[in-house]
């Protein structure tokens, strides 16, 4: 039986859809009002570090003072040979703009126009705007915690890889392949198309709303199209064949866990698991599981699989949002990769679901960092 929640959000998004038409003959006149006025209504800070051609654009949406993840995120991204822009969402507090100084090389704060992709397109297009070489520009934005485990070599590549853009996982939606999109928590592009008139063209003209179906439709996964439409290369870290070949690797008990999160967050499948995972110790149960996991009816979703499939993967990433099934999720990776991962995070994620405040000052995480 399909779950109250999921039909009230099927019913908004349905209701959403509606306003598509009206969005599409606004957001151009929005887009001009908002670069008539982005001067006025942002600021620019310059930060301390030097800027090279490795370049990193972090967007923060935090209402309160920053979290200390933050600056991990900022620490590992320059220990990796990044110079960062910030493009911040909301209002910096001047203790965490002298905070973050040391950790980037110019700050923008903006009104929250565009969700993400608003954030985006506003640091790309001063990039453009104060050109300097660049072989490389990572878009990453707090929706996530990364680094969560110390290990990780999502960077690493990255860098390697001779993609125009290339993205930490796909949309996974293997009945259609070939329209599957690099999602944009963590992404990158080539220097070569970061050049190109098309890169600045499709960034000035991009249609911005302030809703969530609009970013996914028409900014997230038109940018994938955009692109691979103009033969740029693009490509992913983590694809079906790892997420198969990980789940291949773990043991009984662990293979049962990921079968059992997967029927609580969608209840649909517990009719196929449930029996499935009754029928453990009996001839060729290993083999049905694994036939089960490897078809298009499991859902090889990276970012709710159980945790346990991360540690083989090498996975980093940890969702925040308040979703429910982002947050019966958490307590999963606790358990799992709670051990391994970078204690700050973990002392965030454990706090996260408001067990206990979550914020401190920029001030005093200074001084944390200088004991």
């Amino acid at each position: 039986m399909v779950q109250k929640w999921v039909i009230k959000r099927e019913l908004a998004r349905s209701a959403r859809h509606l306003k598509f038409p009206f969005y599409a003959i606004a957001a151009p006149i929005q887009r001009y009002l908002h670069d008539r006025s982005k001067a006025q209504n942002s600021r620019f800070t310059p930060g301390l570090q030097p800027r090279g051609a490795q370049l990193a654009l972090y967007l923060l949406h935090q209402k309160d003072a920053l979290l200390t993840s933050t600056f991990e995120t900022c620490q590992h991204l320059a220990a990796k040979g990044f110079s960062t822009l910030i493009v911040s969402n909301t209002p910096l507090a001047e203790a965490d703009r002298q905070a973050l100084a040391p950790y980037c090389f110019a700050m923008i704060e903006r009104p929250n126009f565009g969700y993400d992709f608003g954030g985006y397109r506003d640091g790309i297009l001063w990039l453009l705007d104060n050109p300097g070489p660049v072989t490389r520009l990572l878009l990453l934005n707090d929706s996530v915690w990364f680094p969560t485990l110390p290990g990780e070599d999502f960077l690493a590549h990255l860098l390697a890889s001779d993609c125009d853009l290339y993205g930490a996982i796909m949309s996974q939606r293997k009945r259609h392949v070939s329209d599957r999109y690099v999602q944009s928590y963590a992404f990158a592009f080539s220097g070569k198309l970061f050049g190109t008139a098309l890169f600045k063209r499709y960034w000035q003209r991009l249609n911005l709303q302030s809703d969530r179906e609009w970013t996914i439709r028409r900014c997230e996964r038109k940018m994938t199209a955009v692109f691979r439409s103009a033969g740029y290369k693009i490509g992913a870290r983590w694809d079906f064949p790892d997420v198969e070949k990980a789940l291949g690797q773990l043991g009984d008990a662990d293979l049962i866990a990921v079968l059992q999160l997967e029927a609580k967050l969608e209840q649909k499948r517990g009719e196929v698991i449930g029996p499935l995972v009754a029928r453990h110790g009996q001839p060729g149960w290993r083999a049905e599981v694994e036939a089960y996991i490897n078809s298009a009816k499991f859902r090889k979703f990276i970012l709710l699989l159980h945790p346990s499939v991360w540690l083989p993967l090498n996975f980093p990433f940890l969702k925040k949002s308040k979703e429910r099934r982002f947050a019966q999720h958490r307590p999963y990776f606790i358990q799992s990769v709670g051990p391994q991962c970078n204690p700050v995070m973990l002392a965030e994620i454990q706090r996260w679901d408001g067990i206990a405040p979550m914020v401190t000052s920029a001030v005093s995480q200074t001084a944390d960092r200088a004991v």
